[in-house]
């Protein structure tokens, strides 16, 4: 153990040097003089970085020669504003880890750490970055509260830029399936939000095949913010003793999510799935009652709806399903099956890096008989569960889970009943007890109270980037591209035509201020004819020298220019100019900027969450021992027999790197039936975007 303090150190080391750009503040700017003052001072540039957040920052540093290619180099404003165009172009062409099609980037640059020794100026160059390259629609659900505990970069969507292919093996093992071996491969499509994904499982006992095409549509705005639709094929053989349950189909499914609702942001999901097939059981017809099926051809439409939302480390679920199937028999519909489902998931940080996790769930389902109906419509449950809607992103269980019985055999309350039950109630109760947990930021930066007050500002200062962004919407904001649009860029036109004419007048004590004025109206005369309905009008009004706003053109052109030349042109085409300034002034001040503060506020919350997770929760390596309850009840009952069933159980799970997680253990079942065992073994291993990098 002689080498863990150095290791420690080293990590110490690394971490700091990752988290350099929330650092930032401590560079020191250099004075502000605009650009060309370093250039024409003939400064050198020792180093270019990225600031931002610190996956975001490595990412762009580690990956671009725009950097590269400032270092050890004159300083020239042109280079500059080239690697500002290039690290921009770079991370919107990044994919992020959703796919995004919405997207908000801001990249700034700046001077710091002006030096001069003797002859040697030396100074860095800063691109302070933020970016939304966020999910706007999954951010509220369960799911997704799942992903940021076991990989909080991609769910921030800011790591490393994912290859269009990934890879994931399978591994696991079930009582009544054995040990189960497999793999899943995902590729995305060149076209914007498709994929193919491919996958399959199986052992001694079992077999599942999985085909899928897929795509959607998200939006940043608008009560609607994603479509998504998939086409699948699936063949499964599985062990549900006495039967075995094999089926082949194709599937289409089509969903969508709403914008989060409330104070608390509740996200609403509705949607439907049309599928045919062929179902078998192996059972004998002959043995089977009236109208039950043991193997036929069969089509149904599913439908579904739910809610879903996150308050800090607390989330919830709960969904609907409904399902009409036909079997040809000349019915419309010849059963019908429902399903409720409700899931919490939720943490508590009993101490840095020692979060207990608290998942719990019921579960509930009916199936109505309404003519010839599939034996493989029945309900058979255990300790694996099997979704309302295969392939999914929205998880709704539509099977009694009891982790003490083997899987599928949880299937009826006397022997010789038919296989699979017609209705069931479950409550799953899962503990994970903090045991250990070695952080993948050390203790000495991640409780450092400068350290985290960077985190605070960089979150809060994301805020700030965003609320122009959400005044785009505003109605003032419109009326101004509708009704100012051309007049200012006509005005801004013609007066950048009456300077260029008054080139060959201007005497040479007012040749400085002709210059500032030629290229500030330049500037600002290309940004008006280059309006658009994202243009936020706010901009020009901006009274900083380093910008191109109305004030600017005031000063440089009317007062320091036309004051001493008095030109009557330019003095009506600043008039104009003023006018303009006082109605965009009076139009902004009418903008909702406190709706455009907490739709800000809103989406900054989650990489606050993320952030936040990553430095109190995300380890190296992490153990927990596992505490499992399950109650429920399956029909229909049989005299003289309970339909009640429990299981209890433990065991332990194991995360390495927030990369691999190991989870083993053993639930017993309470009261077994002989065909059910008296337990369960469960073991599994979850490969977390192994390839994927």
């Amino acid at each position: 153990m002689s080498g863990f303090p150095t290791l420690r150190r080293a990590a110490l080391r690394l971490t700091l040097a990752a988290l350099l750009p929330l650092l930032a503040a401590r560079a020191d700017p250099c004075p502000d003089r605009g650009f060309g003052f370093f250039e024409q001072q003939g400064y050198q540039t020792r180093k270019a970085s990225v600031t931002g957040f610190w996956l975001l920052s490595r990412f762009l540093s580690a990956n671009s020669s725009a950097l590269a290619a400032l270092e050890g180099k004159p300083f020239k404003e042109s280079d500059l504003l080239r690697a500002k165009l290039l690290l921009r172009e770079q991370l919107q062409r990044s994919p992020s880890a959703f796919d995004s099609p919405i997207g908000i980037t801001v990249m700034a640059a700046r001077v710091v750490n002006c030096t001069e020794s003797g002859s040697t100026k030396e100074l860095d160059i800063e691109f302070p970055t933020f970016t939304t390259k966020v999910p706007f629609t999954s951010i509220q659900t369960l799911e997704h509260s799942r992903l940021e505990k076991v990989h909080p970069s991609e769910a921030l969507a800011l790591g490393p830029t994912k290859t269009r292919i990934r890879a994931t093996p399978l591994l696991g093992y079930d009582a009544s399936q054995s040990f189960l071996g497999g793999g899943r491969l995902e590729a995305r499509l060149p076209w914007a939000g498709m994929g193919l994904a491919l996958a399959g499982q199986g052992s001694t006992e079992s077999l599942a095949i999985h085909a899928a095409f897929s795509g959607y549509r998200e939006r940043d705005r608008g009560w609607l913010r994603q479509l998504t639709w998939r086409g699948t094929y699936e063949h499964t053989s599985l062990p549900a003793d006495p039967a075995q349950l094999d089926s082949s189909r194709v599937t289409g499914q089509f969903s969508l999510v709403t914008a989060p609702v409330g104070r608390l942001g509740a996200v609403f999901r509705f949607g439907t799935q049309i599928e045919g097939g062929h179902q078998q059981t192996g059972l004998d017809n002959a043995t089977l009652p009236k109208d039950w099926l043991a193997g036929s051809g069969f089509g149904d439409w599913r439908s579904y709806g739910g809610v879903t939302l996150r308050t800090g480390r607390h989330s919830l679920a709960a969904s609907g399903g409904l399902l009409l199937g036909r079997t040809g028999s000349g019915q419309t519909v010849d059963y019908r099956k429902e399903i409720v489902d409700v899931a919490y998931d939720g943490r508590m940080l009993l101490a840095p890096h020692r979060p207990l996790g608290v998942e719990a769930r019921f579960t509930a389902g009916w199936l109505q008989q309404l003519g010839p109906t599939p034996v493989s419509e029945r309900f058979f449950g255990g300790n694996v569960e099997t979704p309302f809607m295969p392939g999914s992103a929205w998880v709704i269980r539509a099977n009694p889970v009891l982790r003490g019985i083997p899987a599928y055999r949880l299937n009826r309350t006397g022997a010789n009943q038919i296989p699979g039950g017609d209705q069931f109630t479950v409550l799953n109760l899962t503990v994970a007890i903090p045991a250990f947990g070695y952080p993948i930021i050390p203790k000495e930066a991640s409780q450092d109270p400068e350290v985290r007050a960077a985190v605070e500002g960089i979150v809060s200062g994301g805020a700030d980037f965003l609320v122009p962004i959400y005044e785009l919407d505003d109605p003032a904001q419109q009326e101004l591209f509708h009704t100012r649009r051309e007049s200012f860029a006509k005005t801004t036109s013609d007066m950048e035509e009456r300077v260029d004419a008054l080139e060959a007048s201007i005497p040479a004590t007012l040749k400085a201020a002709y210059d500032a004025c030629k290229d500030k109206i330049g500037d600002l005369a290309a940004d008006a004819s280059d309006i658009s309905k994202t243009t936020p009008w706010r901009n020009f009004l901006k009274p900083d020298p380093e910008e191109r706003g109305i004030p600017v053109i005031v000063k440089v052109c009317l007062e320091d220019l036309n004051g001493t030349l008095k030109d009557p042109a330019l003095t009506r085409l600043g008039d104009e100019l003023k006018e303009h300034q006082r109605v965009i002034a009076e139009q902004v001040g009418k903008i909702d900027t406190a709706k455009a503060k907490r739709l800000a506020a809103e989406t900054m919350a989650f990489p606050a969450q993320v952030v936040h997770t990553v430095f109190d929760e995300m380890t190296v390596v992490s153990a927990s021992p596992v505490a499992i309850l399950d109650a429920g009840r399956i029909g229909p009952a049989t005299a003289g027999q309970t339909s009640a069933r429990y299981s209890v159980g433990g065991g332990l799970r194991l995360t390495l790197a927030s990369s691999v997680s190991f989870e083993i253990g053993y639930a017993w079942n309470v009261h077994p039936r002989p065909w059910e065992g008296r337990g369960a073994l469960f073991m599994g291993i979850r490969f977390i975007d192994l390839f994927g990098k």
